[in-house]
């Protein structure tokens, strides 16, 4: 018995976590992945789940999903707090950075690990949120029967790291796939001609959300100055905002249809919006992983969908400086740099970047 309509590669996902117990999941953005471990969840009422999400945003949309289909059995463990976790199966939804310091958690004594954007572990385990390499210790050394490893972004070299940190057997599936919906493309523009840049993309977009992807914070609202100036609505969302104020925005989001957030990379990955319609990156990031989550932002639904990176080698001479002496860093940047140069084929380059054979790569899932 089933509680949701899956789709083929949910269902030999499912049987994988059945069969080989732990799991590593490809899927696009918006394919279903949440369905899969919350049908496991169903299949299986005894499990004690801890869910590992990268923000607060996530967050609550995942505790709000899981209280809709388990009639109330999901927690959220978040700083500050005391409350204690029901006893009993259930779903506990938290941060790396609460799974390693609160001790609620391991007495809670979980038994299910679920990591939501696992390659935030690649991404931002090195030195931004080191706490991530605790789940490492998590899915070794407490008592995880199953774990569940998922994102739509997991280069060669992090399945790689991941299968060897943990030191057991775990299955791989799936391959990334741009969606189909999504049209790429990326523009050479000098710094100082960026938001002209930015204008003559969005004023024949106004009509439709839309999301800017920006280095700094500092950016982010020298942005918004010239948004304010030519009329078009717009939100900021940073980290420097308070939880409560982020809380009041995203309600607001999801009740438009036309306008631009500006985020910074690290919250923006948060934007779960289904009418987003264009994402913009001012600058190149630092890898085609953060390059191609925040293109995936615009891409919740069947519904056409729009991408634009903007880029000049001075970006590049700026970023090489930051992460000087950090060959792998420096490997995935010249990635980066390729792929703007490239003339055609914005898609595939992407595709045959995450699905390459040389490092190690997911083996063929069922259509998606």
């Amino acid at each position: 018995m089933s509680s949701f309509a899956l789709r083929p590669f949910q269902l030999e996902a499912l049987q994988a976590l059945e069969s080989a117990k732990h799991l590593i999941l490809m899927a696009p953005t918006g394919s279903g992945k949440s369905a899969i471990f919350q049908e496991f969840l169903y299949r299986n009422p005894q499990l004690r789940a801890l869910l590992i999400s990268p923000l607060n945003a996530l967050t609550r949309q995942h505790v709000e999903q899981l209280k809709l289909k388990f009639a109330g059995s999901a927690f959220e463990v978040r700083g500050g707090s005391q409350e204690r976790p029901p006893s009993g199966p259930g779903v506990l939804v938290t941060s790396p950075e609460m799974l390693k310091y609160d001790q609620r958690i391991k007495a809670w004594d979980p038994n299910f690990l679920i990591v939501d954007e696992a390659h935030c572990i690649w991404e931002w385990g090195e030195g931004f949120r080191p706490e991530y390499k605790f789940l490492f210790t998590v899915a070794r050394e407490w008592s995880i029967r199953n774990s569940f490893w998922c994102t739509a972004t997991f280069p060669p070299q992090a399945r790689i790291e991941l299968k060897r940190e943990l030191g057991f057997p775990i299955k791989e599936l799936g391959r990334y796939l741009v969606p189909s919906q999504l049209t790429i493309q990326s523009e050479r523009v000098f710094i100082s001609e960026r938001i002209s840049a930015v204008y003559d993309y969005v004023n024949p977009r106004q009509d439709r959300l839309g999301i800017i992807f920006s280095a700094t914070r500092k950016m982010s609202e020298r942005l918004g100055v010239f948004l304010k100036q030519w009329k078009i609505p717009f939100w900021i969302y940073h980290a420097g905002m308070s939880p409560e104020e982020r809380g009041v925005l995203e309600a607001q989001f999801k009740k438009e249809n036309r306008g631009i957030i500006i985020a910074t990379s690290a919250f923006g990955m948060g934007m779960d919006l289904a009418q987003l319609r264009y994402c913009i990156l001012f600058d190149p990031p630092f890898t085609l992983l953060s390059l191609s989550q925040a293109l995936g932002r615009a891409t919740r639904t069947g519904q056409p969908a729009e991408g634009l990176v903007l880029w000049h080698e001075d970006d590049f001479k700026r970023l090489e400086w930051m992460i000087q002496g950090r060959p792998q860093r420096e490997r995935e940047l010249d990635w980066v740099k390729r792929w703007c140069e490239s003339g055609v084929g914005k898609e595939q380059f992407l595709e045959n970047y995450f699905n390459s054979t040389d490092q190690g790569c997911a083996a063929p899932v069922s259509e998606l």
